[in-house]
């Protein structure tokens, strides 16, 4: 699967714990080893009331990312409790 990322996703990742970014090295790792997101043994859910937007668990951290098989577009990756409070990321 091809992963691609957003310069939110870039900049929010620079700004993290580095067990947060080792692990979100894992996960995209983990995505481009799989022929889909299902395929690639990652923690997902699909973000309600959301058509192509999954949430991905990292601890106390979500990448919020936009999948239609075979691309991934990783679009931010905040913490818990953000993701849920309001909507901060766009497409």
């Amino acid at each position: 699967m091809e992963v691609k990322f957003k310069s939110s996703y870039i900049k929010t990742l620079s700004k993290l714990p580095k067990h947060i970014v080792i692990a979100s090295d894992e996960v995209v790792e983990s995505l481009r080893n799989a022929n889909s997101l299902q395929a690639s043994g990652v923690d997902y859910k699909k973000l309600t009331g959301e058509e192509i937007l999954y949430k991905i668990r990292i601890g106390g951290y979500r990448i919020i990312a936009e999948y239609e098989n075979p691309d991934i577009l990783m679009l931010i990756i905040i913490k818990r409790g953000d993701a849920y409070k309001k909507k901060t990321f766009n497409k």
